[in-house]
């Protein structure tokens, strides 16, 4: 009965792409305790828990539910990357060719019960600190990535395709679990580098807010990686230390001189730059650097290092406190 269920769910629209999509990713054991899983979550509602998932494919009368669990914790999880590859190049191709490939970034806790849960701590609530309201839950952090698939039919609509997901874990928890510890940043760091090396040749526009402007995020970007952000309208912004001379005593320099904030920077001037891609946007010349929460970091852009892409017309923020948001459409 239970190879007949599978069987259905393997020849349906969502089996069959997920069996292009991975099949040659997994090993034959494997591949079978995946298919087990993925039926078991195509057919669960309400909970959508890994027990739920087994009793509803029958996958726990087939073997012994530890062993869909060490599969989980071996085999799938030393194979994510393969597998989120696998995506990041079937999102890709339905990107029409020349266009920007958009990627939104951002991590997200989700609520969890039980104190057994790997990875479940006290975490802020970013929906009500954004409302003024400092909130804790018990649960998992997440970082995630998405890539916006333009539809060709609805101009203006897109579809949302997950390409990455992190666990992120505090640095104390880290330490218990005997893992080593990554920042939001550096998870965050290590998605985009995957979706680049999958992706040489086109370029990437990646969207996140203020909390990632760190160096461990902006330094050293591939080269075809732009990043859009968040920052203060009233942050310093300054140009790149100068090179350290040898033999001079003292601590090198961390920042150049500082050429102003966003708020002065925005206005039109002969140091704004048009877009050579996008019509419509602007962005400055020089190299520079901002310092963000007492850290300073660095975006790259066309045209070398930049406070991050920047439009020129309409307000640009009138939330509080005031932010440089360079997100609003053209």
């Amino acid at each position: 009965m239970e190879d007949i269920t599978v069987d259905a769910f393997l020849t349906s629209s969502f089996g069959t792409f997920v069996m292009t999509l991975w099949q040659r990713v997994l090993s034959a054991p494997s591949w079978q305790n995946f298919t087990y899983l993925a039926y078991g979550w195509a057919l669960a509602f309400g909970r959508q828990t890994i027990t739920a998932y087994l009793w509803g494919s029958g996958a726990a009368q087939v073997k012994h539910f530890s062993r869909y669990y060490a599969f989980l914790g071996r085999a799938l999880y030393h194979r994510r990357y393969a597998l989120w590859a696998q995506v990041i190049r079937f999102g890709a191709s339905l990107v029409p060719a020349g266009a920007v490939t958009e990627v939104r970034l951002d991590d997200a806790t989700m609520k969890k019960t039980g104190r057994h849960i790997q990875g479940a701590d006290h975490y802020r609530n970013g929906a009500g600190t954004a409302r003024q309201a400092y909130r804790t839950l018990w649960g998992i952090n997440l970082v995630w990535a998405l890539m916006r698939i333009p539809f060709t039919r609805w101009p203006g609509h897109h579809l949302s395709l997950p390409i990455g997901l992190e666990l992120s874990l505090k640095e104390a928890l880290a330490k218990k679990r005997k893992v080593p510890y990554r920042s939001r940043s550096a998870l965050a760091r290590r998605i985009i580098d995957h979706v680049a090396a999958e992706r040489p040749t086109r370029p990437i526009r990646v969207a996140t807010d203020g909390s990632y402007a760190t160096k461990s995020f902006l330094r050293d970007l591939p080269s075809n990686v732009h990043v859009v952000g968040r920052l203060f309208m009233t942050a310093k912004l300054s140009q790149q230390p100068p090179e350290p001379v040898k033999g001079k005593r003292g601590a090198p320099r961390k920042k150049g001189h500082v050429i102003g904030s966003p708020k002065i920077l925005a206005t039109p001037s002969a140091a704004w730059q048009p877009h050579p891609q996008e019509a419509g946007w602007r962005f400055w010349q020089p190299r520079a650097t901002w310092r963000h929460g007492g850290i300073p970091s660095t975006a790259k852009r066309a045209g070398g290092l930049i406070t991050s892409t920047a439009k020129i017309a309409g307000p640009l923020c009138t939330s509080s406190p005031p932010c440089f948001s360079p997100l609003s459409p053209a």
